[in-house]
């Protein structure tokens, strides 16, 4: 589960709700964003995670406009 948390016009942070709070299986996260309206995500994530921090931080996004997330786990199964 993702939660978001100070959303401001130009930024906000991303909040990792592990199902798995041990962290036993994970290495971290990679979180891509765009725009809503463009069609896929851009190549490199624009942060990579690892755990035990859970909180990320997404700068420089443009005031008035709607952002789509993913969230990729680095799964060690």
């Amino acid at each position: 589960m993702v939660r978001f948390e100070d959303v401001t016009a130009t930024s906000l942070t991303v909040i990792l709700c592990l199902e798995d709070p041990s962290g036993e299986n994970n290495a971290g996260y990679g979180v891509w964003h765009r725009k809503a309206d463009d069609v896929n995500y851009p190549f490199d994530p624009t942060c990579t995670n690892l755990l035990p921090n859970r909180r990320l931080d997404i700068r420089d996004l443009l005031p008035a406009t709607e952002y789509s997330f993913k969230v990729v786990s680095n799964d060690l199964r």
